[in-house]
């Protein structure tokens, strides 16, 4: 087996896989993952896939979900169709998220992504 750098852990300031960012940013309704599986994506993911560069924490994701929702990008419903706003509740989707990626394989440890550590390497 070769080690592909997958996260066995949400980190402080996740990463997810290049490949998963660049699907994002181009809107692709499915990404990728690590295992070379594909996962489908809907608005929010794609809004914290385009941020998981490992630069964000949890709050600076959180932020990104906020600004996507005040500025209409991103509309969350409850199951009444009540609109989901609040930042407690958006906390806790941010971190449903970041599991779900995570168990999914498109989380990477900081030095696990070739592109990611480059990256990295050439903003020092």
């Amino acid at each position: 087996r070769r080690d592909r750098g997958l996260a066995s852990d949400i980190a402080d300031h996740p990463i997810a896989r290049q490949l998963a960012r660049l699907q994002a940013m181009a809107g692709d309704a499915v990404i990728t993952t690590g295992r070379h599986d594909h996962l489908a994506v809907d608005t929010m993911d794609r809004v914290l896939l385009r941020v998981m560069d490992g630069t964000c924490d949890h709050d600076d994701l959180l932020g990104a979900v906020t600004t996507a929702v005040a500025t209409g990008e991103l509309r969350i419903t409850d199951t009444d169709g009540d609109p989901i706003d609040s930042p407690v509740d958006l906390a806790e989707l941010v971190t449903a998220k970041l599991e779900r990626f995570r168990v999914a394989g498109v989380l990477m440890r900081r030095d696990g992504d070739d592109a990611t550590r480059n990256h990295m390497a050439s903003e020092e």
